[in-house]
């Protein structure tokens, strides 16, 4: 299944498609506007001159590819006048409000100071805000291309979700599959919330809890496979984070990883807010995935580039 199958199952479900298209399309837009907001003046100083040089070019260069800046020869920018955007979804009028909140923190980040900006409030409102625009829509048609529909269909497996959060991306595998899932993070809030999430939606009997970090986490019992749903730029070190995953994984076993990378420009904006929101990587570069992915001893069975990386790997 490729990129003509996705397409046939977004077409099999069109006004829902349309909608979640143009409310990306929309929040976009109003992202983009308050990134230049956010930035104003200080578009005036060259990129090299930044306290964070890679997060400075990365912000120009955003600006520069969404056509609302151009480059100046000493590395600045010159921003276009812009209008605000016209928002009519609610949800991301919504989404205005923790901007509001998230964008202040730009000016601080250039300069490389980030050691207070892990925010568990906004990082939760961020996540439900993702989903209520089709993230995890996007998951499960993920699920259903990578994803072997035996396995799917296979209610004797196991698979665990490594870096589940609230439990959204749970939610996806468990609707898409008849396995059993073990959510693994490090946050006792999260895990919880997780586990009412389940149960509201009537998985409760499917799911285990287990504590841990995606670097070094070690379950009781190997799995049949693994879930690595965009979370890597949310690591210090990625390259743990799938060779832990691959030690958790049964002989012969699937690694199953979904993440955006920095040369797809349509996702580059959705590394924007998680960096200001603390993550440690500002995205994942596709070489870098595909190389610790090969260190892991993994051997890539299917992979897709649609809306980021979507692959299937083999564990030794």
């Amino acid at each position: 299944m490729g990129k003509l199958s996705i397409l046939k199952l977004m077409l099999k479900d069109l006004p829902n498609t349309r909608e979640l298209m143009a409310a990306s399309r929309e929040y976009r837009g109003l992202t983009v506007y308050k990134l230049a907001e956010a930035l104003g003046p200080e578009a005036k100083k060259p990129w090299h001159e930044w306290g964070d040089k890679e997060f400075a070019h990365f912000v120009y260069s955003l600006l520069v590819d969404f056509k609302v800046a151009e480059w100046n020869p000493d590395g600045s920018i010159t921003l276009y006048k812009m209008e605000p955007p016209r928002i009519t979804n609610p949800k991301v009028a919504e989404w205005k409000t923790i901007m509001d909140r998230v964008f202040p923190r730009l000016i601080d980040a250039l300069e490389g100071n980030r050691k207070y900006f892990l925010d568990r409030e906004l990082l939760l409102s961020y996540a439900k805000f993702l989903d209520n625009i089709g993230y995890n829509w996007w998951r499960e048609l993920a699920i259903r291309v990578i994803v072997p529909e035996q396995d799917r269909q296979n209610p004797n497996l196991t698979f665990v979700d490594i870096g589940s959060g609230i439990g959204l991306s749970t939610l996806a595998i468990l609707k898409l599959t008849n396995a059993s899932i073990i959510a693994v993070d490090p946050y006792d809030d999260n895990l919880e919330m997780l586990r009412h999430y389940v149960a509201m939606s009537g998985y409760k009997d499917r799911v285990k809890t287990f504590k841990g970090y995606a670097e070094n986490f070690r379950l009781d019992q190997p799995v049949d496979g693994a879930f690595l749903i965009n979370i890597l730029h949310w690591s210090d070190v990625p390259s743990e984070v799938i060779k832990n995953a691959t030690r958790n994984v049964k002989q012969g076993g699937r690694v199953y990883i979904f993440q955006g990378v920095l040369e797809d420009k349509t996702l580059r904006l959705s590394f924007l807010i998680p960096y200001l929101l603390g993550a440690p990587r500002i995205g994942i570069r596709r070489r870098e995935l595909y190389q610790w992915i090969k260190d892991a001893g993994l051997q890539v069975e299917h992979s897709e580039s649609i809306a980021g990386e979507l692959i299937r790997a083999r564990a030794p």
